[in-house]
C-alpha cells in the first residue's frame, strides 16, 4: 500500500487543474528560470522541460494547502531539464530547504504561505 501522503501528491499530479496550472505556466514563462544562471551565461536560453514547486508537494500537503500552495504561480518555477534534475538533486541530498533556497528567502516562504491562507 503507497503511503497516503505520497498518493495525495500523486493524485494532484495527475489532476486536470494542475496539468491546467502547468500549461499556464509554460506558456506565460517558456524559458527556464535559470536559477544558476548558466543559460544566461552561456548566452542561450532553454525552453522549459517542466514546472517546479518551489515550496515541495509534501511540504504543501503538511500545511494543509495542497491544491491552493501547489498551485499558486509565486511557488512555480519553469525550468529545463538540466536545471530541474539539478534542483531535484539538492532536494534529495540537502532537503526541501536547501532546495527552496535556491529560489526564496525564509522570508518570502512565509509570504508565499500567508498569501494562501
Amino acid at each position: 500500500m503507497q503511503d497516503p501522503e505520497l498518493r495525495a501528491v500523486k493524485e494532484f499530479r495527475g489532476s486536470g487543474r494542475w496539468q491546467k496550472v502547468q500549461r499556464n505556466q509554460v506558456s506565460k514563462y517558456p524559458t527556464c528560470y535559470d536559477p544558476f544562471s548558466h543559460h544566461h551565461a552561456q548566452g542561450l536560453p532553454a525552453l522549459t522541460a517542466s514546472v517546479h514547486h518551489v515550496i515541495g508537494l509534501l511540504d504543501c500537503l503538511r500545511l494543509g494547502q495542497l491544491e491552493r500552495l501547489g498551485s499558486h504561480p509565486l511557488n512555480l518555477r519553469s525550468l529545463c531539464n538540466q536545471c530541474h534534475n539539478r534542483v531535484e538533486g539538492i532536494y534529495d541530498r540537502q532537503g526541501s530547504k536547501a532546495a527552496e533556497s535556491i529560489f526564496i528567502t525564509e522570508e518570502q516562504r512565509e509570504e508565499i504561505i500567508n498569501s494562501v491562507l
